[in-house]
């Protein structure tokens, strides 16, 4: 039996051979790819695969000079109760 954990979305509690035991979801946060940012306890990156390039940012002043363009790559920011098809439990 699976019950949600009291002030929790992520655990629940379950029953087996008399004993209960909280359990946490399968979510990033429990997941082996996922590293937490050390300035807040809510979110972190997902490194599951290397890093993409994510976005082309050009420049309000110049946005047809590629030489005031940017490209960025890094992993996917997710937050800790995210979760998706590639978890694996650390």
């Amino acid at each position: 039996t699976l019950l949600p954990y009291p002030g929790s979305s992520t655990s629940c509690i379950t029953q087996q051979s008399g004993e209960l035991q909280i359990m946490k979801a399968d979510q990033c946060d429990n997941c082996q790819f996922f590293k937490q940012y050390p300035w807040t306890h809510i979110a972190g990156t997902c490194r599951r695969y290397p890093p993409q390039v994510i976005s082309v940012l050009s420049s309000a002043r110049y946005p047809d000079d590629i030489q005031n363009s940017e490209v960025e790559s890094k992993q996917p920011t997710v937050e800790n109760t995210d979760w998706c098809g590639e978890y694996k439990k650390l």
